[in-house]
């Protein structure tokens, strides 16, 4: 257990938010006077005091683009943790605000402020521009800030580097250039000579919902508004150097030197075919941070020339009543609207679809059965395709039953890569500079301490024939087009 003597503030107290609470006092030695939690909703702070928090130490607070710096300065000074699990709220502000006050920050994901609709590649290069801009200053953001560490982001960034071993340790042991990279952890340099073409971050939800299927309301296993607008949100992809993209007509934006690729459908509307240790299945190309940070991750350059990038994609299947719910919510067509078809009002249609009267969490106690599989599937020539990821079942999730209340398949992954993180950072926290998970050198020291809440990670091997027939694609020249189903040529 590693101690903190700090203040540590938790801004969200949501399903993630109660989930990392319940399990943080077993890693991290903290005075509970010091713990503080902000939350708009009210209502929770009955679960604080029931999770043994301090009374008097849950803020209700209604935090935005006016009031977070004054709220903030309250109950943070100079080394201390912020650990954001907000939704509707300006992240890169909050990330500004804790370097120059020299406050630790961590967050799962990204967002932005009600009033503007978020964009992964824009927010990407935004991101970067202020870490560029905070190098070139003195005393500030001297502590670490992580960014988008939860597990999908996050995890699979881990679950990348820990692919790339595998295949290098169980394929091609007696190499001696690729086991030198590997030792040296050059693994971008490594993928390279591996021609390693795409990588799909994939996540199939199976959990059924035990109540009657109401059209009206929508069931999240983790977050109803960044589910709802995430799946409305353009279609993405990162494109490596290997693509051919012949489809311009499908595209919104195409950026070749920062391998942004956004299409013109919106996710729920663009399917894409991938493959996890129990076979194929289709995902909804789903715009996420990770792919971009992956991507980056693994390029090979020649001064500013990109020589070498993988392909990198999101490809998500939801519970099925999360499913269901849009495709009876459908009441236009946001490309193309249809005038005697109601438009978007104000919170009421949004793109075209109707947003939920009713919405719910998916806890332990509507869960009838199922898991869910996160992991990250590496498709390439030279190799026999390899995935690593995790699921929990249910028999470890809940087995030790006095803190596990607040624990789900979905949750318990991110909050405890989120708790790895802030370890992490604690452990580290003489290394100012902001970091996204591809920047974190200890991967194994991350996923061996989410292990044991998770489970073990899963590594499999397939044969190339049995991913080639199932994808119907060609190995030696995988193309994105090959694995997306609609309206690409």
């Amino acid at each position: 257990m590693i101690e903190f003597k700090n203040k540590i503030v938790q801004f969200g107290f949501g399903a993630v938010g109660k989930s990392f609470f319940e399990k943080i006092s077993k890693e991290i030695k903290f005075d509970k006077d010091k713990y503080f939690i902000i939350s708009r909703e009210k209502l929770e702070y009955t679960f604080f005091l029931e999770l043994g928090g301090k009374l008097g130490n849950f803020i209700v607070a209604d935090i935005n683009r006016k009031n977070y710096k004054q709220i903030f300065s309250k109950y943070l000074n100079e080394g201390d943790l912020l650990i954001d699990f907000a939704d509707g709220v300006g992240t890169r502000d909050f990330v500004e605000w804790c370097a120059y006050n020299n406050v630790m920050y961590l967050n799962t994901g990204e967002t932005d402020w009600d009033d503007n609709w978020y964009n992964i590649f824009e927010e990407n290069l935004k991101k970067n521009e202020l870490r560029n801009q905070l190098k070139q200053e003195s005393n500030i953001n001297k502590y670490p800030i992580v960014l988008q560490h939860g597990n999908n982001p996050g995890l699979v960034s881990h679950f990348v580097k820990e692919g790339l071993e595998y295949i290098v340790k169980k394929q091609f042991k007696n190499d001696k250039n690729l086991n030198i990279l590997l030792e040296e952890k050059k693994f971008n340099k490594l993928a390279k000579e591996l021609d390693l073409k795409e990588i799909h971050v994939n996540d199939n939800d199976y959990q059924e919902v035990k109540d009657e299927f109401d059209e009206e309301k929508l069931f999240s296993s983790w977050s109803v508004d960044s589910f709802f607008f995430e799946m409305l949100s353009e279609s993405t992809a990162n494109i490596g150097t290997n693509e051919q993209v012949d489809y311009q007509d499908e595209c919104k934006k195409i950026d070749f030197k920062n391998g942004f690729l956004e299409f013109k459908d919106i996710a729920i509307d663009k399917k894409g075919n991938t493959f996890y240790p129990k076979g194929k299945f289709e995902g909804f190309l789903v715009p996420h941070e990770e792919t971009i940070t992956i991507a980056k991750a693994l390029e090979v350059k020649n001064g500013e020339e990109v020589e070498y990038r993988p392909t990198v994609i999101f490809l998500y299947s939801p519970c099925n009543f999360a499913v269901k719910y849009l495709k009876k919510a459908r009441v236009n067509d946001y490309l193309n609207p249809d005038n005697t078809k109601p438009k978007d009002i104000q919170n009421q249609i949004i793109r075209g679809f109707k947003y939920p009267k009713k919405s719910e969490i998916l806890y332990k106690e509507q869960i009838q059965n199922g898991t869910e599989y996160v992991g990250v599937l590496l498709l390439g020539s030279k190799f026999k395709p390899v995935w690593v990821g995790n699921r929990i079942k249910k028999n470890f999730l809940y087995k030790d039953k006095k803190t596990s209340f607040w624990q789900t398949p979905t949750i318990t992954p991110v909050a405890m890569s989120a708790l790895a993180a802030t370890c992490w950072m604690i452990k580290n926290k003489d290394k100012g500079g902001i970091y996204f998970p591809d920047d974190i050198n200890e991967h194994k020291e991350i996923i061996n301490f989410a292990e044991k809440y998770i489970s073990k990670t899963i590594y499999k091997t397939f044969s190339k024939k049995k991913v080639e027939d199932a994808l119907k694609i060609n190995l030696n020249n995988i193309q994105l087009k090959d694995i997306i189903k609609k309206s690409i040529n």
